[in-house]
């Protein structure tokens, strides 16, 4: 259990980024205030401007050891501009959270707790926080797949930039290359991973994540992070006969990773034919995705996917969008 005195200042700094008004925040700062340990939170919003936030963004934010907002001008990738919170971060440990993923009450507490051990990097289980529409699931399990359900504590080889908990000066190490390296394809994971740093997941807490529901942003999303997945892989210089080889064995191969990752999970996930069919949509829109990276570069899809990350209730059907408002009052 962390230490009860809030005088020591914050055990953890929790970033949000918006690009809009505090209203997209309602939910996830609700979840925040029913921390176990809130009163050693610093919550720290980006946003555009102090028009964007309101006047009274201080009693809104209130319940912590403290709230800040950092003003940063227009947002077109919220992703980038977390990097302004992290450097205006008190804490030794920060946690990156997605306006549309929503924590258990001891989140906090455990992520603190496992970084008084050797790891950079500690994340939680993350569930499936809409879970009646195959589509969901589909994007749940190709996206988020990894750290649904894990069985135990272990060290883990990768991590999701979102929703999870750093040191803060394995961070700011990065320097100026922070922000870009925050964002989709950015290279966060390999960065750290080259560095020697260790990652741990701590599956005693979980955040409730909302996935695309919708069919037309279920194939927007998978085909243009298919194609910046490949464009990503491609991009050190490969010659064309290389690019061709990829775009043919390439996608089958991360496919067939993926489409095991998710047997493995089978228990966790109900057993829908509406599912399995999302899913292997899911897998064959990624797939093309990919093998046109490889083919023609990334085109606009690192644009696509920043905006797409910025309205959650856009990408949701209308039966899950009062899961993206905030459940009773802290």
């Amino acid at each position: 259990m962390p230490d009860s005195k809030p005088d020591r200042g914050p055990q953890l700094s929790v970033v949000l980024g918006t690009h809009g008004g505090l209203e997209r925040l309602h939910r996830v700062i609700y979840c925040l205030r029913l921390q176990t340990i809130r009163d050693h939170i610093e919550l720290i919003v980006v946003a555009p401007s102090e028009a964007d936030l309101g006047a009274d963004f201080a009693e809104r934010t209130d319940g912590f050891l403290e709230s800040k907002a950092v003003f940063v001008g227009p947002i077109e990738n919220v992703d980038r501009s977390l990097a302004h919170g992290v450097r205006a971060a008190a804490a030794p440990v920060v946690a990156l959270l997605e306006d549309h993923a929503y924590p258990e009450s001891d989140w906090a507490e455990v992520l603190v707790e496992g970084h008084q051990g050797p790891w950079t990097v500690v994340g939680t289980a993350v569930s499936n926080g809409n879970p009646r529409g195959a589509l969901s699931w589909a994007n749940m399990l190709i996206a988020y797949g990894s750290w649904l359900d894990p069985k135990r504590g272990e060290e883990a080889r990768t991590f999701s930039r979102h929703n999870t908990a750093y040191k803060r000066d394995a961070l700011l190490s990065l320097g100026s290359r922070l922000g870009d390296l925050l964002v989709r394809g950015g290279g966060l994971v390999e960065e750290l991973q080259e560095s020697g740093h260790r990652f741990y997941l701590d599956p005693r807490s979980s955040v409730a994540h909302i996935n695309p529901s919708r069919l037309s942003s279920t194939a927007e999303l998978r085909f243009n992070a298919g194609r910046l997945y490949g464009s990503s892989r491609a991009a050190g210089g490969w010659t064309m006969p290389k690019r061709l080889l990829f775009a043919a064995i390439g996608p089958p191969l991360r496919l067939q990773k993926i489409a095991r990752r998710a047997w493995s999970k089978r228990g966790a996930v109900p057993a829908r034919p509406t599912i399995a069919a999302a899913f292997v949509l899911c897998l064959l829109l990624d797939g093309l995705g990919e093998t046109v990276g490889y083919l023609s570069g990334p085109g606009r899809s690192a644009s696509v996917l920043a905006v797409f990350e910025m309205d959650r209730k856009a990408h949701v059907t209308v039966a899950d969008q009062p899961l993206l408002v905030e459940q009773g009052t802290a």
